[in-house]
């Protein structure tokens, strides 16, 4: 007993002496590196704590078994190569398309298009067919702002900035990352967790980037981080200014760079980038949310009050406005090309300004007429005698300006999902409820990625619910609306009611269809005859008609949340519905009800919950009587959803984070294990990116689950089964047969019994492979001891990896090989070995990393365009 002690005593020492060494060490530069994924408990999982005793986690619990101490010298000894295969999950983003589109950049007839968490690049080259020809990775956070210079593109996309190697060849576009950094900015966020990009200018050797953390309308934190991009594929922070107000917009001329902040237009000399000085400022200028210099004058797009403001800048000291604009509504971008100025108004179309004196000579618009239908523009791009023109976040507008006093438009180019409000997944098709456009249907089984294969356009309203059954989907848009989607491609308007009604959500089960309306309760018709619904009765809940989310019916009873009360109706009779059970717990939010695989399919009711009297909420499952069977306490889940597939529950949740004049949405989404549905247990995290309104929807089906948010497009998660081994001393295998692969280790590779895990990765988390191509085979592979340290195997270890002729592609097989990732690039694996007749690839690597499968592109590419007008 006196050396166990002794050993506890030195492991606490050590422990105390390795805390006291990390706090001392330097603060460096945040930089992307590899993500280390660590295994994510498991169903069933067995972990080792030295020397002490073995802990058994089984749904959340967690049962200590202590064993003898004069065992301890029994560990890394021979005891066989028995092999014990856990299976677990992290939740990865699978794929994703669209979003909205919020900054343009056009270089050497292309027109490089920030759309949600990517960069689509579109073929100009005939400006009435805008093709798109490329399209960057998915990013981690919403595309902000983008750049180009030098055959580079610079993305600012959440705080950090990124930068792409632009290859043009036969027409198509290859966007290859070569360089990362996330901007360091150690300011008290109110509980905020990071900036957001808004703007992105460069100059010399450095980048301009402005970030905003808060509302854009208010005060808020704002910062221009400086960046040295001699080396674009190593990018460091030079500087930083922050100030107690969102920075909006930045451009750069001479040795000045002008910051547009909420309230004031700040001058500041970057001769010295390394510390910048604030020499002049102009208040006139209030929230400039866009900057353009020409000559000695910066034209600045002003959210409030008159919306182009002109200010000389011949003392940057002294920066003083000569002219003004007022627009409609809000100015939003500007752009020069003298002798003319462009600027968007968010009510009034593109405006056509001569810069001497900001008069206008045109304007972009739909209707002449006060009241008419009026174009929201937001962004201005112009390229000799054609605008670019991003309407509503949704569209972007070639425009025709030869003429400046009457342009027209040329073409469009439609985000193929810009704002999904709804999702209803069936068989291989996702059918999207796209807020201003209509209903599309995103074909999911396309190995290029999701693809938009149909598209029924509305009658103009904003469409907010959507619900499948057979060969029809019933729309909320003006009303119910009934598509025939027998043919997926071809979707045909076939019926509608005529009660025009803002409904928020629709279900429909056997012959009826369950429409809710916030204010007016649920609306209830009879879709028997789908071309021709009937109106049948609305209930109102005595009164409490707001509040009102999802609804789900089984057999005669709708389970519905009514100003956060559970409640369920008896609709046998439609006409008449009636009040069964209700129930308040907490403070529901939004439920669903699902199958549970273990109890026979049995049904039950998961509701997301928030309990604002403490600030937190979280996931509560219920019988589908109502009587609780658990609650799983999840921080602060405002205007959060859920859904369930199998023993997997998904909960998004909505964090309001800073007070009421510096705040932000931030998202995120929870995995919860549900398998016992008496102790669900919370397996992962992860926030989602965007900084919009929150997530409209979540739907699950078959492990996947789709999100539909504000400025993201349409998002694909699924839980990556992570398979780990325990591997002795003695040696062991590991077998992944999620993807093909296998693991064999000699006797030797570990000193001590060791937990090899093994964790399919996903784009976005597969970093750029430049010109070489992958075949959906990409992982990492780590190590911990029985102290939990992440290790390294003593010997080299085999690896064998077996891919389908289906996989393969446009890859010229011959080229097939292992690589593992540095850190800066792929390098490939010497002791690779192809073997094209078994499709297996072999490999004795010595070393743990982050692996994949690349080859050379072959002679044909296969491109399927998104969808265009």
């Amino acid at each position: 007993m006196k050396t166990h002690s002794f050993i506890r005593y030195m492991v606490l020492i050590g422990l105390i002496f390795l805390t006291l060494l990390l706090m001392n060490q330097p603060t460096t530069t945040i930089a992307e590196v590899p993500p280390q994924i660590i295994a994510a408990p498991s169903r069933n999982t067995m972990t080792f704590t030295p020397q002490t005793s073995w802990h058994w986690q089984r749904g959340g619990n967690f049962y200590d078994i202590e064993f003898p101490t004069a065992d301890v010298g029994w560990f890394g000894g021979d005891v066989g190569k028995a092999t014990t295969v856990e299976q677990s999950g992290i939740i990865w983003r699978a794929n994703q398309i669209g979003g909205t589109l919020r900054d343009v950049v056009i270089d050497g007839g292309f027109a490089y298009l920030a759309q949600g968490t990517r960069v689509v690049v579109l073929d100009i080259s005939n400006p009435a067919q805008p093709t798109v020809v490329g399209q960057s990775r998915v990013l981690h956070d919403t595309v902000g702002a983008i750049a180009i210079r030098n055959d580079r593109l610079y993305v600012g996309a959440g705080n950090a900035l990124y930068i792409f190697s632009i290859n043009i060849q036969s027409s198509l576009v290859t966007l290859g990352q070569t360089g990362f950094l996330a901007i360091a900015a150690n300011v008290p966020p109110y509980g905020c967790p990071t900036y957001y990009a808004t703007d992105l200018a460069l100059d010399g050797n450095h980048a301009y980037l402005t970030l905003a953390r808060g509302s854009q309308w208010s005060f808020g934190i704002g910062a221009l981080a400086v960046i040295d991009i001699n080396d674009p594929t190593q990018p460091s922070q030079t500087s930083l200014v922050i100030k107690n107000a969102s920075a909006l917009s930045v451009a750069v001329a001479g040795n000045y760079a002008y910051v547009g902040f909420v309230h004031s237009l700040r001058v500041f000399d970057i001769s010295n980038p390394g510390e910048l000085q604030e020499v002049g400022h102009n208040d006139t200028v209030d929230s400039a949310f866009d900057l353009a210099i020409a000559g000695n004058y910066v034209y600045a797009a002003n959210w409030s009050g008159d919306g182009l403001r002109v200010v000389d800048i011949s003392n940057p000291a002294n920066p003083t406005q000569v002219h003004s604009y007022h627009t409609r509504q809000f100015a939003k971008s500007v752009a020069v090309a003298t002798p003319y100025v462009y600027v968007t108004d968010t009510a009034g179309g593109l405006r056509i300004l001569d810069s001497s004196n900001a008069t206008e000579v045109g304007y972009y618009d739909l209707s002449d007429s006060p009241h008419g239908d009026h174009l929201a523009a937001n962004v201005v791009a112009v390229a000799g005698d054609r605008a670019f023109v991003i309407v509503d976040q949704q569209s972007m507008h070639v425009v025709d300006i030869s003429d400046r006093t009457s342009p027209h438009k040329l073409a469009a180019y439609d985000s193929p999902v810009a704002m999904p409000f709804a999702v209803k997944v069936v068989d291989n098709y996702a059918y999207v409820a796209d807020l201003n456009r209509g209903l599309a249907v995103v074909h999911l089984g396309d190995p290029a990625g999701l693809q938009v294969v149909g598209r029924w356009e509305g009658t103009g309203s904003q469409v907010y619910g959507v619900d499948v059954k057979g060969s029809y989907a019933y729309v909320l848009e003006n009303g119910l609306q009934v598509i025939d989607i027998s043919d997926p491609t071809t979707p045909t308007r076939v019926g509608h009611s005529n009660e025009v009604i803002d409904y928020k959500y629709i279900t429909v089960d056997g012959n009826y269809a369950y429409a809710i309306s916030n204010g007016r309760g649920l609306f209830i018709f009879d879709v028997s005859v789908p071309t021709n619904p009937r109106y049948i009765s609305n209930y109102r809940f005595n009164g409490a008609t707001y509040g009102l989310s999802s609804a789900t019916v089984r057999g005669t009873q709708l389970y519905i949340v009514v100003s956060g009360a559970l409640q369920i109706l008896d609709v046998s009779n439609p006409a008449q519905p009636t009040v069964v059970q209700e129930k308040l717990p907490g403070y529901a939010i939004d439920l669903t009800i699902a199958p549970h695989p273990r109890h026979n399919g049995d049904d039950y009711v998961y509701a997301s919950e928030f309990t604002q009297s403490v600030g937190t909420g979280g996931l509560r499952i219920l019988s589908t009587n109502l009587s609780e069977e658990s609650y799983l306490p999840l921080f602060a889940p405002h205007q959060s959803r859920v859904a369930v597939t199998g023993y997997d529950a998904y909960m998004s949740k909505q964090i309001e984070c800073g007070n009421n004049v510096i705040y932000d949405y931030y998202k995120y989404l929870h995995l919860v294990d549900v398998e016992d549905v008496t102790q669900p247990y919370d397996v992962n995290v992860i926030q989602l990116p965007g900084v919009g309104s929150g997530v409209y929807e979540l739907t699950a089906t078959e492990g996947r689950v789709y999100v539909s948010g504000h400025d993201s497009g349409l998002m694909v998660f699924r839980r990556a089964p992570s398979t780990s081994a325990t591997i002795r001393s003695a040696g062991g295998e590991l077998i992944s047969n999620t993807d093909s692969t296998q693991y064999t280790f000699t006797p030797g590779t570990f000193v001590w019994d060791t937990t090899v895990t093994h964790t399919p990765l996903t784009p976005p988390d597969i970093p750029s492979t430049g010109d070489l191509r992958g075949i959906q085979h990409a992982y990492q592979v780590s190590a911990t001891d029985y102290t939990g340290e992440l290790i390294q195997p003593q010997l080299a270890y085999t690896v064998q990896i077996t891919y389908s002729e289906s996989e393969v592609g446009a890859v010229q097989e011959d080229t097939l090989a292992l690589y593992n990732w540095t850190g800066t690039e792929w390098r490939k694996e010497p002791t690779s070995q192809l073997d094209a007749s078994t499709n297996r690839i072999t490999a004795t690597p010595s070393h743990f990393s982050i692996w994949t499968l690349l080859g050379e592109p072959g002679n044909t590419l296969l491109y399927v365009p998104l969808l265009m007008k």
